[in-house]
This record gives C-alpha cells, structure tokens and sequence, in this order.
C-alpha cells in the first residue's frame, strides 16, 4: 500500500507540469493568432498601398497629359485639326492606355484622335447624353478637371474620362473677360489602366473591389471587384484624383481567418516541452520517493534540474518582455528596480541597465519622483493593490506620457513585503483621442447652433430687405430732387441712415445663415487693416475711446487671399470693437494688430478639417481685463455676450466673424484668461495670384445711360418701382414684370438690352429658372441678379449661365448703376 501511495505523487505532479504547460500553450497560440492576424493586415496594407500608388501613378501620367493642349488651346481658339492632330500624336507617343484625346467646343465633340476605331464619337453632344452630362455640367461648375466614369462609351467599350474645362480669353477696350470654350477629354481603358497598376496580377495576394464611380468616393457605385469585399472588414484607402477620389478594398485572398503556419509547429514544440517536463518531474519524484541512488544518478538528476529551471526562467523571461505593458519590480526596501521589461524599456526610452539599482529620484524629475513613491509607500503600508487611473512621467525622448498603472504587493514566507510588482499601460493617445472627441462635439453643438439661427435669418432675410428697401431708396430718391436748402433733407437723411442701420442687422443676420452669395476677390489683408483704421467708423471708436491706441505689426510681403473684403473688414471691426470694450472705464490699453505668412504641416489642433498649406493669419490682440475659460467656450455662440444688449452691440458680432472665417474656410482662434488680455487669430488660406484691381469710382453723372431698355423682373410691387426709378433717374428706359413667366411671355414680342432678376420669386420660376428659359430663345441675353438673401450656388449656377453681377437688396444707386453699366459694357 505504501508504494502504490507514493507512485501517485510523481504521477499527480507531472500531471499538473503538463496542465501548466498545456495552459501557456493555449496563451501562446491566442498572442500567435492576434499577431498573424496583425502580420495578414499588415501584409495587405503594403500591397494595397503599393496597388494605390501604381495607380494614382497611372492616372497623373496619363490624365494630366492635356494641361499643354489645354493650355494652346486658351490662346489659339482657332486651333485646326491638323494641329489637334500633332499635339495629339505627340501626347500620346509614349502612353499606350489612353484611347483617345477629344476636344469638344461647345459641349459638343468635334475632334478626335486616333479617329480610327472613334468616329462614332465625333457629333456627340454631352447635353443630350443622360449618362455623361451630369458629369460634364460638374466639370463646368467646377472648373476643375473631374474624372468620370467608367462610362459606355459610344464608340464602344467601357473607360475612364478625365475632362477638364477650357476657358479662352476675349480682350475688350474695358476689361479682359474669361469665356467658356468647351471641354478636353483623355478617354483610357479601364482594364489597360487597372492591368497597369497591378489590380489584374495573377499571383496577387489579396482580393480588390474599387468604388467611387465619378470620383464620389465612398459615396460613389462600385467600379470593379466583388462588392461583398466592403462587407468583409476590409483595409480601405483613398485613390486621390485631380477632383474627388476613388476608395480601395482589400482582403486577404484566403480571408482574415487564415490559421498561423507557426501554429501546428508550436502546438507540436509545446506538447513536447510539457511531456518532457512532466515525465522530468515524474522521474525526479519517483528517486526521491525511492532509497538513495547513487552518487552520479543524482548528480545528473540535479543538473538536469538545473537545465529545465534555466528554461523555464528564460521561458518567462521571454513572454515577461513582450507582454504589451510596462512590467517593473522593485524591492521593499529601499524601491530599487530590480527588473523592467523591454516593453517598458521601449516605452521610456531608456535601457534596461539605466534602471537596475536606481530608484526614481535618480530617473525621473522630483515632482514625478515623489509622487511615484508616495503611491509605493501607500501600497506597501497597506498591502492592497492600487489603481492609478493617470499617471504622468517623463520619458527620456517622447516627452510626456499618461500612464494607467497598477502597483500590489509580494509577500515573503512571513506575509511582510518583499517586492512591489507595477503594471503600467501607456493610455496617452486614447486621452488625446477622447479630448479631440469632446473638442469637436463642442464644435458640432456650435455648428447646430448657428444653423438654427441661420435657418431663421434666411426665412425672414427676403421679406425684411423688401420691407427696408422702401426706408432706404425713396429717402434717396427724394433726396436727389430736393434743393439743398429744403427743410424735408435732414428727416429724409435721419430715416435713410436709420434704414441702413437695420439693413446692417440683417446682413449680420445673412453671415450668420452661411452660404449666402459674396463677392470674392484676391486681396492683402495689410490693405483692408488700413482701409479700416482709416475709416470713419474707426475714427469714431476712438473717440469713444479715447485712452486705448491701435498698433500694427503688418509683414510687408504678405500674400493675397480670396475673400469678400466686407465680410472680413466686418470681422476686423467686430473684433477692434471687442477689444476696446476689453478694457475697464478710463483705463489705458493698447490693441495690436499684426499679420504673417505661416505654413500649416498639419491640422491646425481643435480644427481637423483644415488642410495643410501656406496661411495668411490677422491677429487682434489686446492687454485688457481678458476672458474667462466658461465664456470661452461659449464666446461664438449667438447673442450670448456679457455686455449690455443694444448698447454694446446686438450679440453677434463673433458670431459674425466666426461665420465668416468658416465660409472661407478658414478658422478662428482665442486665447484668453482673466487678467492676461485675449488674442484673436483668424486662419485664411493664401494664394499666390496678384492682387484684383480695385473697382474704379464711378460719380452719379457717369453712371447714367444712353435710354437703353432694361426689364426688370420681380414679384414685389414696391421693388419694381424702385428699381425702375433708380434706373429712370439713371436715365434708362425701364419695364416691370412681376413674375418669371411674364418675363418669358414679354420677350416673345420685344427686345431689351439688360434683364434685371430676383433671384427668388414665389410662387412660380425661379431667377434661374427663368434666366434658362430666356435663353433658349435669346441665348445671348445680358442679365444681372438682384436679391434680398440669395443662396451662393444659386448665383454661381446662373452666373455659369452667363448672367452678370449679383446687386444686394436694399439697392444703393451706385451698386445698381455700376452693375448696369458693367453689364451693358
């Protein structure tokens, strides 16, 4: 009985090595698992991304090729075919993936090269082909270059066609205008292209669907490949295009699924160590169990002992170092590091023989140092674990890291501690992430805020100018026929000023909506900085304000930007204003403001959406009472303000500017604190054109026609009678309508040489609506746009058309007439 009791020990020992060793195993093949799973992704990335940069190589090799044709063309709109021809030939000397080269006046193809195999295509008119047309009127909005497809062609096939708009210029006595001339097509196979860029390879590892269909991206049909791809948690990469992109698919030909090929080899390497170590442990048991072996038995028995503990160890050792958290262990004592893992090695910086033996305060800053060692004491004292949700230390050269750690700990035989065990996990970027999170929900919230208000303003923006013209322009008018000397001037004057006081309200108002048309120019913000502190508005401040002086700090070679110079002198004022009001009463300050160039290399923090490139950025900056962090937040909001409402102000002045800067996508920024004054700074993407020529000063007296006929179309009573007597005064020769169809119906049976067109008329067409169907009948008709709030596409569709200048209600005589004359010019 005694020996079958002791037989069992050995056996129950080894059984356990083996259940141990099973159990690492099954950890072993989970990490082996996730990082081939890792290795599959990674692997599919760099062919996907290899695929990608095949292809955006093909498509600029090939797709850019009319840029020289495009560019002879704008000169010599005359060109013959002949001409086409040798361009063409030479184009196309070298680039066996495009099809043919097409130019089409007029939306309509008249030359094609090769014509061999493409006359079927020559006649084609893209305003009478449903599948193209979408994307050529694209291609003109646009004005950019804007690959479609793939498209049937009618000639045959299925291709890609890269189109791109040609203006040409038409020199005049007054001004040099850019007319449209028609369009330049590169049509190239799509399976040549896809074949090109490795998408048909045969030994492919990995399958590809592509979507996007006319440059959409996401948002665009399938391409090519298996739509169920998308479906497949797939690596996904954008195909960037002139205009728009494509989006790139990618799995594994075998799937995600696929087993590790180290797998079986580990499971096998696995059983053996646990069998060893079992029948080992079985072994050495069992002699134990037994009368004394000899000498040397036992001396080998020892050694082999030896040889599986140092296996272990290094076993250990290894899944220790690369368990992805920074494993420490310090003494009791004196919290010594005795061991860092090389994760944490990687994590810090440092190596491990910088750590041994050292304990914080020779590592880390004293502040860090201390805190570190306090939590040691405490979980020591204790003898609990400890949880520190976030714990800063300075890494020697990644700067600063937040840290989740865990620190317990060891006993020894007696339960008094002899170690510390730390459990640290680097949870920096998920802080970052969670803060850029909040950031842009704040962002969001504003956004909503202002479209509310913005919905508002475009809802009562029409009828509120109608309502003002009336106090504007008759005031005016009458003001022209009195005498200098009549007693009715200065109550007339009183309510035109009253007039255009309100009609700044709602133009604020307008701002807030967003998206309203403006006119925009290339213009150095150092001109529009000093307009303004010329102006008598500023002069006005500062005699309101007599103890805080302006400074300026302007970069002489600032570069231009395209903006609307009201818009962004409005918002160089709202925020002057705002920066006088900083100050207490009586107390000296001073207002600096300062412009520079900067290029961005990245998004600009709290504003993602900005891209990179050179900026101009205007700072408006002031040494007042400075703002607190919760007004901060709130500092754009509408109508929230901390001043007293209608004597400081309506509540939108930031409003304003953060409204303006975004519709020029831009962005605006504030720092402030109680005490420390506040800087302002606005973002505005710069451009490397020349300056536009300001408009010249037209008088009243060269602003007067020759009794040409204009036709004014409007569905207000009041606004065709003001319109007309303007024009009338103007010496012009007028008729009213009050719809776009008695617009259409009258120029059946007359002529005019100008159409005045309210951009919304209810019910019934539309301004452009209307501009379409006058056309068709007139297609040389000259128009200009009129409108008390107007959506800015709206006006860009119709000024494709071939209308003129858009003119903002209320009227002004000056803006009417410029418009007018410009227009008849």
């Amino acid at each position: 009985m005694s020996t079958t009791k002791n037989a069992k020990h050995p056996t129950i020992a080894a059984l356990l090595v083996f259940c141990v060793v099973i159990i690492t195993l099954i950890g072993l093949e989970s990490l082996e698992r996730r990082r081939f799973r890792e290795t599959l992704q990674t692997r599919t990335i760099n062919s996907l991304s290899r695929i990608r940069a095949n292809l955006e190589s093909e498509i600029n090799a090939n797709f850019y090729l009319t840029r020289g044709l495009i560019a002879y063309i704008s000169t010599h709109p005359d060109m013959d075919e002949q001409m086409f021809r040798r361009l063409s030939r030479q184009i196309l000397k070298n680039h066996n993936y495009i099809r043919n080269i097409s130019l089409a006046p007029d939306n309509i193809v008249r030359f094609v090269y090769p014509l061999q195999g493409n006359t079927r295509a020559i006649g084609l008119n893209y305003k009478n082909n449903a599948e193209q047309w979408p994307a050529v009127a694209r291609v003109i909005t646009s004005r950019k270059t804007v690959i479609a497809g793939p498209v049937t062609l009618v000639q045959g096939g299925i291709a890609f066609i890269s189109r791109t708009p040609i203006f040409v210029a038409d020199d005049s006595d007054t001004q040099q205008e850019i007319e449209y001339w028609g369009l330049a097509s590169i049509v190239i196979e799509k399976d040549l292209l896809f074949k090109a860029a490795g998408i048909y390879e045969q030994n492919l590892d990995i399958r590809i669907a592509i979507k996007g269909k006319d440059g959409l991206g996401a948002e665009g049909d399938m391409i090519d490949g298996n739509p169920a791809i998308f479906q497949n948690t797939p690596v996904l990469l954008p195909v960037n295009l002139p205009e728009g992109s494509w989006l790139l698919a990618a799995v594994p030909n075998d799937g995600w699924l696929t087993p590790s090929p180290y797998l079986l080899p580990l499971r096998i390497a696995t059983l053996l160590i646990a069998s060893l170590l079992g029948f080992g442990v079985y072994v050495w048991l069992r002699r134990k169990e037994q009368d004394r072996l000899s000498i040397e038995t036992a001396w080998q028995e020892a050694k082999k002992a030896q040889i599986e503990l140092r296996q272990n160890e290094e076993f250990l050792n290894t899944v220790i170092d690369n368990i992805p958290a920074l494993i420490f262990v310090k003494d009791a004592r004196d919290l010594r590091f005795l061991r860092l893992n090389k994760t944490g090695t990687e994590m810090l910086g440092y190596a491990v023989s910088d750590f041994l033996g050292k304990n914080d305060f020779d590592l880390f800053p004293e502040s860090e140092a201390r805190f570190f060692t306090d939590k040691d004491r405490e979980v020591l004292s204790k003898g609990i674990l400890i949880d520190i949700p976030e714990e800063p230390i300075e890494t020697k050269d990644s700067g600063k890291k937040i840290l989740h750690t865990r620190k317990i700990p060891l006993f020894d035989m007696d339960g008094a501690p002899l170690y510390l065990l730390g459990i640290s996990e680097d949870i920096t970027e998920q802080l970052q992430a969670k803060a850029e999170k909040e950031h842009l929900e704040k962002q969001l919230q504003q956004a909503q805020k202002l479209e509310t208000i913005g919905k508002m303003a475009g809802g009562v923006a029409h009828d509120l100018n109608n309502i003002l013209s009336g106090i504007i322009n008759y005031p005016e008018l009458l003001l022209l026929q009195l005498p200098p000397d009549s007693p009715l001037r200065k109550p007339l004057g009183q309510i035109h000023d009253s007039g255009k006081r309100a009609a700044k309200v709602v133009a604020d108002l307008l701002t807030i909506a967003r998206g309203v048309a403006a006119v925009k120019e290339n213009i150095c913000l150092n001109t529009l900085v000093k307009g303004y502190l010329a102006s008598p508005e500023h002069q006005k401040l500062c005699s309101s304000f007599p103890h805080i002086s302006c400074e300026t700090r302007l970069e002489t070679n600032l570069l231009t930007t395209s903006c609307s110079a009201v818009h962004i002198q409005k918002c160089l004022m709202n925020l002057i204003n705002n920066g006088a009001e900083a100050f207490e009463p009586g107390v000296a300050g001073t207002i600096l403001i300062t412009s520079r160039n900067a290029e961005l290399h990245q998004p600009l923090p709290g504003f993602p959406n900005i891209a990179s490139g050179m900026y101009v950025i205007l700072t408006v900056a002031d040494n007042g009472m400075g703002i607190g962090p919760i007004d901060v937040e709130h500092i754009f909001d509408p109508f929230y303000t901390r001043k007293t409402m209608g004597r400081s102000g309506t509540g939108l002045g930031l409003t304003v500017v953060w409204s303006t800067i975004q519709d020029h996508r831009g962005a605006v920024t504030v720092e402030s604190s109680p005490g420390a004054g506040t800087v302002f700074s606005l973002y505005l993407p710069a451009t490397k054109e020349d300056p536009t020529a300001p408009p010249a000063t037209a008088t009243l007296a060269r602003l007067h026609g020759r009794g040409q006929r204009i036709l004014i179309v409007d569905d207000e009573p009041q606004q065709r009678d003001i319109a007309s007597q303007i024009l009338i005064n103007l010496e012009y020769s007028t008729e009213t309508v009050a719809s776009g169809a008695e617009a259409i119906e009258y120029l059946k049976s007359h002529t005019v040489d100008l159409v005045i067109l309210d951009m919304v008329m209810e019910p019934g067409l539309s301004g452009r609506q209307t501009y379409e169907a006058i056309l068709a009948n007139h297609p040389r008709q000259k128009a200009i746009i009129a409108s008390g709030f107007a959506d800015s596409e709206e006006v860009t569709k119709l000024q494709a058309l071939g209308a003129g200048q858009y003119v903002n209600k209320p009227y002004t005589i000056e803006e009417l007439g410029t418009a007018v004359q410009v227009a008849l010019s």
